[in-house]
């Protein structure tokens, strides 16, 4: 996958990638280390990303299962994940929720 930071590209390694989300217009990729941006839109990713450990949480957010650390029922009905490698916490829709049940 073709990943962009500033005026570098750098070939990333799927396996690697532990988000996906869209901020202001912009797919961003998060790792472990660092933060990068993709030209690709969030539905070709998905697409691109069928066959790995991928699943669409939200509208604007694909997580990499092999990440996720621990899930947990918030009283909106909605489901949040808590990350390995990163302190940020991913909200699961309900829209989202069983198709990623059925992913994990």
């Amino acid at each position: 996958l073709l990943l962009y930071k500033e005026d570098e590209q750098f070939v990333a390694n799927i396996r690697d990638i532990i988000f996906l989300e869209t901020r202001e217009n912009k797919v961003l990729a998060f790792t472990a280390g660092d933060t990068y941006e993709t030209r690709l839109k969030l539905y070709e990713l998905m697409e691109l990303l069928e066959s790995h450990p991928f699943a669409q949480i939200s509208k604007s957010t694909i997580v990499n299962i092999d990440f996720v650390r621990s899930i947990q029922a918030e009283f909106s009905g909605n489901y949040c994940i808590k990350l390995r490698d990163r302190k940020e916490t991913l909200t699961v829709s309900r829209k989202y929720f069983k198709a990623f049940k059925e992913r994990i």
